[in-house]
C-alpha cells in the first residue's frame, strides 16, 4: 500500500473553470435574448387591433401575429450565425481545457504532454448541435407561452396595456432561463472534456475539487477532496456534469499506468 501511495500523485496545482467560456456563451444568450424581445416588441402594438375583433376572429389574428414575430425573430438570428458561433464557443472551452489539462499534469510529473485527439472533432461538434437545437427551443417555447398570454388575456378583456407588461414579463424570464443554459453546458462540455483527457493518458480516477464558494451545492461540499473513479459515477454524475455544476475533477495520476507523449520541462530531469 505504501508503495501505491508513492506512486500516485494528486497534483496540487488547481484545475480551474471555463469562466471566461460561460461569460462568451452568456454574452451569445443574451444576444439571442435581445433578438426574441425586440421581435415581440415590434408586434405589440397590433395587439389593440386584436382587442377590438370578435373572439373568433382575435384568436386568427394573434395566431398571426406570432408567424410575423416568428419570422421577424428568423430575420435577426441568421444575422446572429447560431452555428458558427457555438462552434467557435465550443473551441474556446477545449483549448480552456487543454491549458489546464497540460499544466496541472505537467507540475505533476514536471512534462510538457502532448496528446492525440481524434476524438475532440466529433464531441465539439456534437456540443454545438445540440446547443444550436437548445436556441431553437428555448424562443419557441417563449413564443408558445406568450400566444397563450395573450389569447386568455384578449378572451379575459385585459387592456392591450396590461397585455403588453405580462407578455414581455415573460420574456425576462425567458433571458433568466438562457443565462442558466448558458452555465451548464459550458460545465457540461467542461466536464466531458475532462474525462475524455485524463481516461485517454490512463488516469482511471480523481479527488472531487468544489469552487469552494457560496455557490457551492450543499450535495457536494463533502465531495471536496474524496476520490471517485471515472467508471463509476456519483448519482447525479462526475464534476462538471450535475445542472450548473463547477465542480472540477483532480487526476490521481498513478506513474505506473500513466501513458502520455511529451518533453522534459526545462531543467528538468
Amino acid at each position: 500500500m505504501s508503495r501505491q501511495r508513492q506512486r500516485e500523485i494528486v497534483p496540487r496545482r488547481r484545475w480551474l473553470f471555463p469562466m471566461g467560456v460561460e461569460r462568451e456563451y452568456v454574452r451569445f444568450t443574451k444576444r439571442l435574448a435581445a433578438a426574441i424581445r425586440e421581435s415581440v416588441k415590434e408586434e405589440l402594438p397590433r395587439l389593440r387591433d386584436i382587442q377590438k375583433i370578435k373572439q373568433d376572429g382575435a384568436r386568427e389574428d394573434i395566431y398571426m401575429m406570432m408567424q410575423s414575430i416568428r419570422s421577424r425573430f428568423k430575420s435577426k438570428v441568421e444575422q446572429l450565425r447560431i452555428d458558427a458561433e457555438l462552434r467557435r464557443i465550443a473551441k474556446l472551452a477545449s483549448d480552456f481545457n487543454l491549458s489546464q489539462f497540460r499544466s496541472v499534469l505537467r507540475s505533476a510529473v514536471k512534462v510538457d504532454i502532448f496528446v492525440y485527439e481524434p476524438w475532440l472533432a466529433d464531441m465539439l461538434n456534437v456540443w454545438a448541435a445540440e446547443n444550436a437545437r437548445l436556441s431553437e427551443d428555448v424562443p419557441e417555447k417563449i413564443f408558445g407561452e406568450i400566444e397563450g398570454i395573450a389569447a386568455r388575456g384578449v378572451m379575459e378583456g385585459a387592456s392591450a396595456a396590461d397585455l403588453a407588461d405580462d407578455i414581455l414579463e415573460r420574456v425576462d424570464i425567458g433571458e433568466r432561463r438562457a443565462k442558466l443554459i448558458a452555465r451548464d453546458q459550458v460545465g457540461s462540455l467542461n466536464g466531458d472534456l475532462t474525462r475524455y483527457r485524463q481516461e485517454q493518458v490512463g488516469i482511471e480516477s480523481y479527488v472531487w475539487s468544489t469552487s469552494q464558494d457560496s455557490r457551492v451545492r450543499p450535495a457536494h461540499i463533502p465531495r471536496n477532496g474524496k476520490r471517485y473513479k471515472w467508471s463509476e459515477p456519483p448519482f447525479d454524475g462526475h464534476p462538471g456534469k450535475p445542472r450548473l455544476c463547477r465542480c472540477v475533477a483532480l487526476p490521481v495520476i498513478d506513474l505506473d499506468r500513466i501513458q502520455y507523449v511529451g518533453m522534459p520541462m526545462p531543467g528538468r530531469r
